[in-house]
C-alpha cells in the first residue's frame, strides 16, 4: 500500500531523504552562483592530487566580508574527525560554518542571502 503524503513538510522530508550529497552540491552550487558568491569545491578531495591535511570542507565561499564554509552530507552522512577539525578551525576565524543536509535547503537559501 502506498504511503499518503498529507503535508508539504512530509513531501519535502521524503525528497530530502532521497537526495544524494551530489544532488545537494548541485543545489548549493546553484544558490551560490545565482547569489554571486565566489566559491570553490574540491570534488572528492580524498582522491584528488592535493597536499596538506585531510578533511577540507566541501564548500568555501566568499562574498563581500562574509566567509561561508560548509560540509555537505546526505541525510544520514556523518562528519569525519578530520572534517570536524577543519570546521572547528574555520569557526575560530569567525567564518560562518555549516554542516548542511538535504533537509536544510530552506535554511541554506536563507543563509546565502
Amino acid at each position: 500500500m502506498a504511503r499518503e503524503l498529507t503535508t508539504i513538510a512530509a513531501y519535502r522530508g521524503l525528497l530530502a531523504g532521497a537526495m544524494s550529497e551530489d544532488d545537494l552540491l548541485i543545489a548549493v552550487g546553484t544558490e551560490l552562483t545565482l547569489r554571486r558568491w565566489l566559491w570553490h569545491h574540491v570534488r572528492r578531495s580524498d582522491r584528488a592530487q592535493q597536499q596538506g591535511d585531510n578533511g577540507w570542507p566541501d564548500i568555501v565561499a566568499i562574498r563581500g566580508e562574509r566567509y561561508v564554509v560548509a560540509e555537505l552530507k546526505a541525510a544520514k552522512g556523518r562528519v569525519e574527525i578530520a572534517q570536524q577539525a577543519w570546521l572547528d578551525a574555520w569557526d575560530a576565524t569567525g567564518a560562518e560554518v555549516y554542516v548542511w543536509r538535504p533537509a536544510d535547503l530552506a535554511a541554506i537559501r536563507e543563509a546565502l542571502r
